[in-house]
């Protein structure tokens, strides 16, 4: 395909833990697609930042942001370009890709994945690629909550032990508590022994403990805690596997549960990559009807 290429957009947390995630959902792409250039954004201002500072960035501020209507900048210096989507995207149609299939790795459409898409229509009013189409993020439908309730269930087949119940934790919201609501209720159509919590909105810790009870009839069952998030940045080290009193081991822990976690982003497990990879093969086929 002529003039196309692939932007990659992760969040961005810092340390090597949690690039292993964007880096193996690359590596896929990059084995599927050999002929098309890929290209990585971020959406955490502090990723992009560089020791000398970011360069200023050439969008107008945007009213409303949910991030507080900051400057999508391109930073340099450190690793080598840090790029928000906007200074991504020009920098893409500057190298000749007139046509970008986008693909984030939000789990559904909230607050970061509309910031991500506004500044998509902003990079195209600033000439930009004018041929952009995104891939649909992990649970975008009521179907995406069954294909993501069967891939949670194989994934963790072989780390999980006999008698363990499997609680995903991830970040959640209001905004988003109508679709994690949807994938609890198809993870446990499939395994009863398989919660889905999130550190925000209404499936918090409390909520999960008392399903636990219920779940062990009273008694200190083994809990096993796994991130429902795409990477394993700051929440999971800290809000979920932390070791002091307040994370959600140390809660569960409290409660009397045998609890251990297991530390991988879900783009890190192949079954979930795949899903995100094929969010980005139909965005290069729609590309391909234009």
């Amino acid at each position: 395909m002529d003039n196309v290429g692939i932007l990659l957009v992760s969040y961005g947390s810092p340390g090597a833990a949690a690039q292993k995630a964007p880096d193996f959902f690359e590596s896929l792409v990059k084995q599927a697609f050999p002929s098309l250039p890929v290209y990585r954004a971020f959406t955490s201002e502090s990723r992009r930042r560089s020791p000398a500072g970011a360069v200023s960035g050439v969008c107008p501020e945007r009213s409303g942001d949910a991030r507080g209507g900051r400057l999508p900048s391109v930073a340099r210096g450190g690793g080598g370009e840090k790029d928000s989507v906007y200074g991504a995207l020009l920098r893409m149609s500057a190298a000749g890709c007139a046509r970008v299939a986008v693909q984030s790795l939000h789990l559904v459409p909230g607050l970061e994945y509309r910031a991500m898409t506004e500044e998509i229509a902003e990079a195209r009013k600033a000439g930009g690629p004018p041929h952009i189409r995104v891939g649909a993020p992990l649970l975008h439908t009521e179907e995406d909550t069954q294909e993501v309730a069967a891939a949670l269930a194989a994934s963790i087949g072989e780390e999980r032990g006999p008698d363990e119940v499997v609680v995903w934790v991830g970040h959640g919201g209001r905004a988003a508590d109508d679709v994690y609501a949807l994938s609890a209720a198809a993870v446990a159509a499939r395994d009863g022994r398989m919660l889905l919590g999130t550190l925000a909105g209404e499936k918090r810790v409390d909520n999960i403990i008392e399903e636990l009870r219920v779940l062990c009839n009273g008694t200190a069952g083994r809990v096993l805690l796994v991130p429902l998030l795409a990477a394993v940045g700051k929440h999971a080290a800290e809000d979920i596997a932390g070791a002091g009193t307040r994370s959600w081991r140390g809660r569960i822990a409290a409660a009397g549960f045998d609890c251990r976690v297991e530390l991988k982003g879900l783009a890190e497990r192949e079954y979930f990559a795949r899903i995100w990879l094929a969010r980005l093969t139909a965005a290069l086929h729609a590309l391909e009807r234009e």
